[in-house]
């Protein structure tokens, strides 16, 4: 790593930035230094899991490091470039598995043994409901996908910052992050969390409605989520490719985008 003092352009976070710009398709755009506040957090969140007055050893701030800012630009690519991405880690950093067995974004990082995960452990048993009027198309099995989603999105929600989900139709956006909700909702009694869907019909009046209804006077001018003490809202866009961009982009502004 850099000497304390260094030229800002020879850190590993603007190495890896120039590389990220320079060489890989972005599926979209944001600045820099919103990317680098997402691999704070990240830290932040992994740190959270080493626990407070335990000694980080220099190998395992490298291994927090690279997983953040792996996570945090390698979020915004696709596969194939995630490759790339995972080819430039590697020439920086040679503490990875092999290559072989997989790319960084294959493993969770285990922050109490220093070891590298697959993201297969952390699956969950599936069993089948066994019901005579199952339906097909609510059935939700856990796949490394969900799991590593589950992961990156409570590590924002434990530091209560907002996580946009982006991706073709079909990929079980809203599905995986409603179980993750639930599951959360399930462990605390003083949780809960609504879901909005929009449309190319969805007005900033028909949103601040909605919002409107969930809250109540607590007192004096200070409003709070009715009947819990914290509500997540999780919004879903759902229209047509011609209509969408005024959905879509109240979203991005509300994630702080």
């Amino acid at each position: 790593m850099p000497a304390e003092g260094a030229p800002l352009e020879s850190t590993m976070t603007m190495k890896a930035a120039e590389f990220y710009q320079k060489e890989c398709a972005v599926v979209m755009k944001t600045s820099v230094a919103h990317l680098v506040m997402n691999a704070f957090h990240l830290a932040v969140a992994l740190g959270e899991e080493v626990g407070d007055g335990v000694a980080v050893s220099n190998e395992l701030a490298l291994q927090i490091f690279w997983f953040s800012i792996s996570w945090a630009f390698g979020g915004m690519l696709e596969s194939k470039d995630r490759v790339k991405f995972d080819d430039f880690v590697r020439q920086q950093y040679d503490g990875l598995p092999p290559a072989s067995e997989g790319l960084v974004f294959d493993f969770s990082l285990n922050c109490k043994t220093g070891r590298w995960e697959h993201w297969s452990m952390f699956l969950e048993k599936w069993k089948y409901p066994g019901d005579d009027r199952l339906d097909f198309s609510t059935l939700f099995i856990p796949t490394t996908d969900s799991a590593r989603l589950h992961f990156l999105a409570n590590c924002n929600f434990i530091q209560k910052r907002p996580t946009l989900l982006i991706g073709v139709s079909g990929t079980a956006k809203t599905v995986t992050m409603e179980k993750l909700l639930l599951k959360i909702k399930s462990g605390s009694e003083t949780s809960n969390f609504r879901k909005l869907n929009f449309s190319s019909m969805t007005t900033p009046q028909n949103f601040y409605n909605a919002l409107d209804d969930m809250t109540e006077k607590r007192m004096g001018s200070t409003f709070g989520p009715k009947n819990c003490e914290m509500l997540t809202v999780s919004l879903t866009t759902s229209t047509c490719r011609r209509s969408m961009n005024g959905a879509i982009r109240l979203q991005m502004r509300l994630c702080g985008r």
